[in-house]
């Protein structure tokens, strides 16, 4: 991650953070729903750093689709067909 293109809120949480790398895979593990992840194309961070919550959430949905970190907003379509599709699995 290039640190000189970040903004919002990212700055405040790598100073706070002071370098700790915190690993939450335990906590992870124990997420019992079904969990879906959705992933922004053109989001500034990085898809490799979706792969923490894949490999550690056990009943976890994976899905990418096109626009940023607000991809709700980007791609409100989409998002919302996404969704309700996850949703209406477990009605």
């Amino acid at each position: 991650m290039n640190v000189n293109n970040i903004g919002g809120w990212m700055q405040q949480a790598l100073y706070l953070s002071m370098g700790a790398k915190h690993d939450y895979s335990e906590y992870l593990r124990q997420i019992e729903a079904p969990t879906l992840v959705i992933y922004g194309t053109d989001d500034i961070i990085e898809q490799n750093s979706v792969q923490l919550y894949l490999d550690y959430i056990p009943n976890v949905t994976f899905k990418s689709i096109s626009g940023s970190h607000f991809m709700f907003y980007d791609n409100s379509h989409e998002f919302g067909s996404t969704l309700s599709d996850f949703l209406h699995k477990y009605e």
